[in-house]
């Protein structure tokens, strides 16, 4: 009776092993056209979350407006700067925030994926950053 068990066992282990293994590897390779097809759509999406996320993080890293910031740089350093008496305080904008944000809008801007409501701002905002940092 224990030879019996043992045969037993082991032959229903072999069959369930043999059947587990006739299901692997019996896929068909997917038509040439349905991968691009469905990678297509979810790769302009990728983009346009990529895009959107630089737009925000350039957002996000601006304290201040830079109407705001010029118009606190004419009312408090200006006067500093054209007295006659040496200086004891002057602030100076950090030109480095400046210039990341106009690389990361002009990369975003690269990104194919378009977001019309907010890229034509985004264009003319770099270029105004850009331009204000040159030396």
């Amino acid at each position: 009776m224990k030879y019996w068990n043992w045969t037993t066992t082991l032959g229903a282990t072999l069959f369930a092993a043999s059947a587990l293994l006739a299901g692997c590897g019996d896929k068909a390779a997917p038509p040439a056209n349905a991968p691009q097809a469905k990678a297509a759509p979810a790769d302009a999406e990728q983009q346009q979350i990529e895009k959107y996320n630089i737009y925000v993080d350039v957002s996000n890293n601006l304290r201040t407006s830079f109407q705001q910031a010029r118009e606190e740089y004419i009312a408090q350093q200006v006067p500093l700067l054209q007295a006659k008496a040496p200086l004891s305080s002057l602030r100076i904008q950090n030109d480095i925030l400046i210039d990341r944000s106009a690389k990361k809008l002009d990369t975003a801007a690269a990104i194919g994926a378009p977001l019309p409501e907010i890229d034509e701002s985004a264009k003319a905002f770099s270029a105004a950053l850009s331009s204000c940092c040159r030396r």
